[in-house]
């Protein structure tokens, strides 16, 4: 499985997924696309670049209905697993609705 083939197949639970979504995990992640996927080594490689772009990827779709056909996502559980990301890797959550405390 290639890298490009996994980053797909695991967001695809999410909602729909952009090659140029893929794309820019992968150059975030220093992985070629058409690398082999390596579990070990790529992981949190992987992890770092989806929670870099999540706030653009929850823009996606969330449901697809044609010719008697539909299909939907939970928007909130790539909310949650963005946020436990962000969490991880120290990044912003830019998808909380929680308020922000400042204390001078």
């Amino acid at each position: 499985m290639t890298v490009s083939d996994y980053i797909k197949d695991f967001l695809s639970r999410f909602g729909e997924v952009l090659e140029s979504d893929v794309a820019d995990i992968c150059g975030i992640a220093n992985l070629g696309a058409d690398d082999e996927y390596c579990p070990n080594e790529h992981m949190n490689r992987i992890e770092y670049g989806i929670a870099k772009i999540g706030a653009r990827i929850n823009g996606n779709a969330t449901s697809i209905s044609e010719s008697g056909f539909s299909k939907s996502w939970k928007e909130d559980s790539f909310r949650s697993f963005y946020a436990s990301l962000c969490k991880k890797y120290g990044l912003k959550d830019e998808l909380s609705n929680k308020p922000k405390l400042t204390f001078f």
